[in-house]
């Protein structure tokens, strides 16, 4: 893949605008599966050592009675595309989307089922997925400089030295806030808990300290609210462009409220923006040319976006 800025050793042809780096993208999938193994699910069994405190805020009553309306599904890892280290005209486009859980049933869901689940949906047309995942879809569209939309050819990327298109759902990663879920018997409807959430976060900066996103979409207010914790703000460009630390990466972040759901988009700092490196008083705006951004505001997604394929 890619720049002189993440490696070196690689290089960009001019001839495509999306390139990639799956050598790169292999190596940060063994680093979170590590984590993963040693700190959420270790392949059959789950050993987070908050599983107790998170089932039993969701599935009892504060008076530690059972709760029978509330099914606990637990571990639901993350999926990272083969081709997540992406490259849009020299320039890295690692794309992460972060929802709050997936609200399904199934358990232990090891890294490498979440990416089967993804390709099943990936291989689905567009009116064939749920309501979150076509809002997933559209949001990546947008952030490859496409229109959202329901045709097949544009979710599919050509890449510098590839004969076949890969689907985006192969070139991006996403995680849920929640590696449980919580919600109501039969159905989706999340009963997790603000604990729950808590709890999961370290978890979640783990994920994006390994991922390093260059353009995080974080889906839904509440998942913002915990977020928004481990933004550390260093200063303030605009009221709603910052740049501080994410989980101690360095990195430029734009709030877009969107109706039905607020969305965050983060932006590395790397490579260098003049813009958002060259302290300014009064602030600067943010133009349309700054590189360390993607293509926001994002599209909104669908309520609800707890089900994740």
């Amino acid at each position: 893949m890619t720049t002189g800025v993440d490696n070196p050793g690689a290089s960009v042809a001019a001839s495509g605008r999306f390139s990639d780096d799956p050598a790169r993208t292999a190596i940060r999938v063994a680093q979170l599966d590590e984590y993963f193994t040693a700190q959420v699910l270790d392949g059959t069994d789950m050993i987070c050592r908050d599983l107790t405190t998170c089932r039993r805020s969701a599935t009892t009553d504060r008076f530690g009675r059972r709760r029978p309306d509330v099914a606990y599904a637990a571990g639901q890892l993350s999926h990272v595309g083969a081709h997540y280290d992406l490259v849009e005209d020299g320039r890295p486009l690692r794309i992460l989307v972060v929802a709050m859980e997936t609200g399904r049933p199934d358990e232990n869901v090891t890294m490498p089922r979440r990416r089967a689940q993804l390709s099943a949906s990936a291989a689905q047309p567009m009116s064939g997925r749920n309501p979150h995942m076509q809002g997933v879809m559209n949001a990546l569209r947008v952030a490859v400089g496409r229109a959202p939309g329901g045709d097949r050819a544009g979710e599919l990327l050509d890449m510098t030295g590839r004969a076949d298109p890969v689907h985006l759902f192969d070139a991006y990663a996403m995680t849920n806030l929640r590696l449980c879920s919580a919600f109501r018997a039969g159905s989706t409807d999340s009963r997790g808990t603000r604990v729950m959430s808590s709890n999961c976060l370290r978890h979640f900066a783990a994920t994006v300290r390994i991922l390093e996103p260059t353009l995080c979409i974080v889906q839904g207010v509440e998942v913002a609210r915990q977020v928004i914790t481990l933004l550390t703000t260093a200063q303030e460009i605009t009221p709603n462009l910052h740049r501080g630390l994410l989980a101690g990466t360095r990195r430029c972040w734009r709030r877009s409220p969107i109706p039905p759901h607020g969305v965050i988009s983060v932006g590395a700092v790397s490579p260098p923006c003049p813009i958002c490196t060259t302290p300014s008083s009064p602030p600067l705006p943010l133009p349309a040319s700054c590189v360390a951004h993607g293509p926001t505001p994002l599209p909104p997604t669908r309520p609800e976006p707890v089900t994740a394929a």
